[in-house]
């Protein structure tokens, strides 16, 4: 890329990020998890709730941590682990509101907290993740899944050989469950808060497939929930 398309990138990507405020997260889990799930985009949160149930380990990183909603109702003792064990879990987000939320709501758990860009390569870690969630983060994203496959080697290079990356995201307009779907998605993506259009399940299954060597997606509604190993998935 030259400088002027990494900047309207750049640009793209605080789009994506800049509606969680303070405000926003304090409405997301009512919103998200109560009402567009089961009533717009058709999927059941308890779907969602029970394939990360499925999926995490104990050493785990979520990947765009937003409220922290998942790890708090789905990571046995999320928050309520003595404080004398080590922290099992690291939040990463670019939004720091949503960092600053997430680690507040999870605070007994003791999570590591890294503010980041997942186009860019992670730091280092001393201890690499058995497990990778990316939830309801892919169709936030500026770009095409091709465009997209930087941030799933950039996870990968921090997972133990046999580990695991999973998540949901949201399909574009040829996935939409419906009239209200097919309206929020060209709103969303018209104010830059989704930048899934396109998207289908076929184009995620190649994008994982390209890292990975064993990827299973499942369509509920408008939503794909998919992992993705090197190992057989369980």
């Amino acid at each position: 890329m030259n400088t002027s398309t990494d900047r309207n990138f750049e640009r793209e990507v605080w789009r994506a990020v800049r509606p969680y405020n303070v405000g926003i997260l304090s409405l997301y889990d009512v919103g998200v998890y109560g009402i567009w799930n089961p009533g717009i985009w058709q999927c059941p949160s308890q779907s969602i709730k029970d394939f990360y149930r499925r999926h995490v380990r104990d050493v785990h990183l979520e990947a765009g941590c937003g409220t922290g909603y998942l790890p708090a109702h789905c990571i046995p003792g999320a928050t309520q682990r003595s404080s004398h064990e080590a922290p099992s879990l690291t939040l990463l987000d670019y939004s720091p509101s949503s960092l600053k939320w997430s680690a507040r709501r999870l605070r007994s758990y003791q999570p590591a907290l890294l503010h980041h860009n997942l186009f860019l390569p992670l730091p280092p870690v001393t201890r690499p993740f058995e497990s990778i969630c990316l939830n309801y983060v892919l169709h936030c994203l500026p770009g095409s899944f091709e465009q997209k496959q930087v941030v799933i080697g950039n996870l990968k290079a921090v997972l133990t050989p046999g580990g695991i990356l999973f998540g949901s995201t949201i399909l574009g307009q040829a996935s939409a469950s419906g009239w209200r779907a097919r309206r929020m998605l060209d709103l969303f993506n018209l104010i830059g808060s989704f930048h899934n259009a396109t998207d289908t399940e076929a184009g995620l299954r190649r994008t994982l497939s390209t890292h990975f060597a064993h990827v299973r997606c499942t369509v509920v509604g408008s939503v794909a929930l998919f992992a993705a190993s090197d190992q057989p998935l369980p």
